[in-house]
């Protein structure tokens, strides 16, 4: 599996200060010999300011949708016909 999917950030804070950089471990074949098994090396990955600060609290709204859904279970509970009356 490799995820070559492009993100794309639209930031009003932080811009493209440099932030902490991401470690990943990743096989690749360092000898120039064609046979050569690949071997597994750590890179690093700059990324700015503001995409550290986003992806800090992405996990909060996946931590709060399975709040909602598995525990209070208001679905369920509020028994909701109509769309219109779900939202706030």
């Amino acid at each position: 599996w490799l995820d070559r999917n492009r993100r794309k950030f639209i930031a009003t804070a932080h811009g493209l200060e440099e932030g902490k950089p991401i470690f990943r471990e990743r096989w690749r074949q360092v000898d120039d010999d064609p046979n050569a098994p690949p071997t597994q090396i750590c890179i690093q990955i700059p990324q700015p300011l503001a995409i550290e600060r986003y992806y800090e609290g992405a996990g909060a709204v996946d931590v709060s949708n399975k709040v909602r859904q598995n525990e209070l279970m208001l679905d369920r509970r509020l028994k909701m016909d109509k769309w219109d009356y779900r939202v706030n």
